[in-house]
């Protein structure tokens, strides 16, 4: 895969998200997550489209969360921890707000073995 940290790959009326870090198990870094609403809006803008799929790349790991290893950057002044807060609550809120409290709604699924639906 190419350097992009977050991948997209829409084929008819599904889409895949695919983070890109598989060096770091995929965990989402700033800059990540300051693109992911960005991501998420182009797809949105996409009337065709019913399905997104996250993924990781790599095979080894979905995404093992925040990179920590950024936490100490961003949390030496009251204003780089409030960035960090900031970005990270629009990339929560751009999945949530899209999925999660709109029709149709958001299902869960381990593809191979279990689903799991938001009730």
């Amino acid at each position: 895969m190419n350097g992009e940290l977050i991948l997209t790959v829409q084929r008819d009326f599904m889409a895949y998200v695919i983070f890109n870090r598989p060096e770091k198990r995929n965990a989402l870094n700033f800059q990540m997550l300051q693109m992911l609403p960005g991501v998420l809006k182009t797809l949105f803008a996409n009337p065709e489209l019913r399905v997104i799929i996250f993924k990781g790349s790599g095979g080894k790991a979905f995404c093992a969360g925040g990179d920590i290893s950024e936490f100490k950057q961003y949390g030496e002044s009251r204003e780089a921890a409030e960035k960090w807060h900031e970005v990270l609550t629009g990339a929560i809120e751009s999945v949530y707000n899209r999925f999660c409290c709109k029709t149709p709604r958001f299902e869960l699924g381990r593809i191979w073995k279990k689903r799991y639906r938001q009730r």
